[in-house]
């Protein structure tokens, strides 16, 4: 075989080896979409409804901003209640009530938590409570919703959508009763509340986190 011949020999496996490599990826990359589509969301449908109550000890509500570029700091309020009166015939109608104390914010920071109970932030003094109540719900998905409500914090009410993700619906496996498990986040700027201190230093632009279980209260 000529020197000629054995290139185009070699050229052409060359060929046919990266086109099969690029066939495989293709088909691989496919699966993987097929199984990221293929997820099962939590089945709501097995719920009652009625008036479920926050888990105190698996209830987070957090929020992280950026400090002056360096870090996401990530803050939690220790005192919260939560009340979701679930419609189990119309989920649309599902209403959802938070009520925060922000003397029990925790930046795990004493000197810093004096300043964020302090007039230049949350001036608990003056405003002792944080307030959320839902306008609306819609499901965009089986397993997530876009939650709209109004957000009171220091008298000044304004609109907050949560991106909403079901994680799972179930029983409590203590009280027996019906529960749900959901993880939501929200994008605010804090000044609209009147909470502008240190911007642009530290970021206007705060991620509120919510982490939370809810069973359905005891008769």
């Amino acid at each position: 075989m000529t020197y000629k011949y054995l290139l185009a020999s070699v050229m052409t496996v060359a060929l046919l080896t990266g086109c099969k490599a690029a066939n495989d990826a293709k088909d691989a990359a496919g699966d993987m979409a097929k199984d990221a589509v293929e997820v099962i969301a939590p089945d709501l449908s097995i719920l009652t409804s009625g008036d479920y109550v926050m888990d105190k000890t698996h209830g987070y509500v957090m929020f992280s901003y950026l400090h002056q570029g360096y870090s996401k700091p990530i803050l939690r309020f220790n005192d919260v209640d939560a009340v979701l009166s679930y419609d189990a015939e119309d989920v649309s109608k599902s209403t959802v009530t938070v009520d925060i104390d922000p003397a029990s914010i925790d930046s795990g920071v004493a000197k810093f938590d004096e300043h964020l109970v302090g007039e230049d932030m949350f001036d608990v003094a003056t405003y002792p409570e944080i307030k959320f109540t839902t306008t609306s719900f819609k499901r965009v998905t089986p397993s997530t919703g876009k939650l709209v409500g109004d957000l009171t914090m220091k008298g000044i009410t304004k609109p907050v959508t949560l991106d909403v993700d079901f994680n799972a619906a179930g029983t409590n496996r203590w009280s027996k009763q019906p529960m749900m498990g959901f993880s939501a986040k929200a994008d605010i700027l804090r000044s609209d509340w009147n909470l502008g201190y240190a911007v642009p230093a530290v970021s206007d632009e705060v991620e509120i986190i919510l982490e939370v279980e809810f069973s359905l209260k005891a008769e």
